[in-house]
């Protein structure tokens, strides 16, 4: 009897361990969804017993979504949207890359959002000096002219790094409107 019955719960158990707790969708294709999300691995794990040719597939389609995910102009977008990146999971021949487009973009994100805050303030102060006089009028247009100053220094430099994005590649050049260049005479 206790033969049987230790003979029935290894069977259940080697069930249990060949595909128990691991995901439902095929391997390579999890594999590309992680690396195209920039995911860290996530298999195999504790409750999902894999075979080598399973961690394979896994692994190589994770791979190629990487390369995908860590492409410098992807990073640059992603900075640009504001999402937060974890540079380590790219391929170490492309993680400096793409650290630096994403920086690139956060910081156009950030001086485009500062450059507009700062114009909008300063909008604000100079409707507000329009009711005051002496000094309290002088102040504010003061500090309106303070945040315009800052708005146009953060012109200065989101072209900067739109300049440096579009060199590397990261972005496209802006199209140059056709009266820049107007039909020579006939």
């Amino acid at each position: 009897m206790r033969l049987i019955l230790l003979s029935a719960i290894l069977v259940f158990l080697s069930a249990c361990t060949e595909r128990s707790g691991c995901p439902e969708k095929a391997l390579g294709s999890l594999g590309l969804a992680d690396g195209e999300a920039g995911l860290a691995a996530r298999l195999p794990m504790a409750q999902c017993e894999l075979s080598e040719a399973q961690r394979d597939e896994y692994y190589a389609a994770r791979g190629e979504g990487l390369k995908r995910y860590c492409d410098a102009g992807g990073g640059f977008t992603l900075g640009l949207a504001g999402d937060s990146v974890d540079p380590e999971v790219c391929p170490l021949d492309l993680r400096k890359q793409f650290r630096s487009a994403w920086r690139a973009g956060s910081e156009i994100a950030k001086l485009e959002k500062s450059r507009q805050e700062s114009r909008a303030e300063a909008k604000t102060l100079e409707q507000t000096a329009d009711g005051v006089e002496g000094d309290a009028r002088k102040a504010l247009l003061d500090r309106a002219n303070a945040l315009l100053q800052d708005a146009r220094q953060n012109e200065n430099d989101l072209e900067a790094l739109r300049g440096l994005a579009t060199v590397e590649g990261w972005q496209q050049a802006p199209a140059i409107p056709k009266q820049a260049f107007p039909e020579p005479d006939r």
